[in-house]
């Protein structure tokens, strides 16, 4: 699960693990995730990504998706009190 925990970073723990495949916990920086993705979770958008390899350029975010095993997303923001919580 990848969970965008401020403006700036990103998070991301595993429920669970299958054989075989590494894991992506860690803490990472929202600028890694590319243009599209960093200003949609800055402005409180939700972003959507159908398919990371055809819809984003290897400079725009795509390996980085790609590294952490997320090949399509959809986050939402959260609001509360009125305001954007990432």
């Amino acid at each position: 699960m990848l969970t965008w925990t401020s403006t700036t970073t990103a998070s991301s723990y595993a429920t669970t693990s299958a054989p075989g495949i590494a894991s992506s916990t860690g803490t990472y920086s929202l600028d890694l995730f590319g243009s599209r993705a960093a200003g949609d979770i800055r402005l409180g958008r939700t972003l959507v990504v159908g398919d990371v390899a055809w819809e984003l350029a290897p400079e725009d975010g795509r390996e980085m998706f790609q590294s952490i095993g997320i090949n399509a997303i959809i986050c939402c923001p959260l609001i509360k009190d009125g305001a954007s919580r990432p």
